[in-house]
């Protein structure tokens, strides 16, 4: 793996906080991606969810969205800072999925399916969040997913439609993974956020996000 340098850091991020629960680690780690994207905002723009955003600015004393709007970076492209807290961020994910894919494997149609559910596709959306804002990690993303293709079946059914190709690593460019990205996340009632500065293109329309100007703070309520 591209990302494996940051291997320890992700062993020692799982097993010394929080070890023994998933869905504490998946926030944690959707906070510090939602935090990483917003530092590019020099660059015009960078993506979310509506749901992370949602859980990231919900509040008037939320750092996270105060961290953003001051524009935290004016940094046009991915820094070789960003670029390590990426690689962090995608080897976390790689440790989670094959350390956890039988225990998921086991209690498959039990009542705890619908938590497991949301535990994968909450990590699959962490691995197409990094692809969509940092494109140099695009091959990184499409071969982590083709390890992880073992869990698909537990990816709500509707989801997986949308996501086959993209968890086979059979997609070629980055705008393409971008759209079925896009379709899959609209079947689980999900919606990418562009989060932009004035003036930013319409290069993302086709990928129907919700658009949210950077400055301000009111179009929160639009989410």
């Amino acid at each position: 793996m591209g990302f494996s340098s940051a291997s320890s850091l992700a062993h020692s991020f799982l097993h010394t906080l929080l070890p023994t629960d998933p869905q504490s680690q998946i926030l944690l780690l959707e906070c510090l991606l939602f935090l990483t994207s917003s530092c590019q905002i020099g660059k015009g723009w960078f993506l979310t969810l509506k749901l992370i955003y949602t859980q990231s600015v919900d509040s008037e004393k939320s750092e996270s969205y105060q961290y953003a709007l001051l524009g935290s970076s004016e940094q046009t492209k991915v820094s070789p800072f960003l670029r390590h807290v990426y690689d962090f961020i995608l080897a976390v994910v790689w440790k989670i999925l094959p350390e956890r894919r039988f225990e998921w494997a086991r209690i498959y149609k039990t009542k705890a399916l619908h938590f497991h559910q949301l535990l994968v596709l909450r990590l699959v959306t962490v691995l197409g969040l990094v692809c969509l804002n940092s494109e140099e990690h695009f091959s990184k993303v499409q071969e982590l997913m083709g390890d992880a293709a073992g869990i698909l079946p537990l990816l709500p059914q509707d989801f997986q439609l949308q996501f086959w190709f993209l968890m086979k690593g059979r997609i070629r460019t980055s705008k393409y993974f971008a759209y079925l990205f896009a379709k899959a996340l609209e079947s689980v009632d999900n919606q990418l956020v562009l989060v932009h500065k004035e003036g930013c293109n319409n290069a993302f329309m086709f990928l129907k996000p919700i658009v949210v100007n950077s400055s301000s703070f009111q179009q929160m309520n639009k989410i």
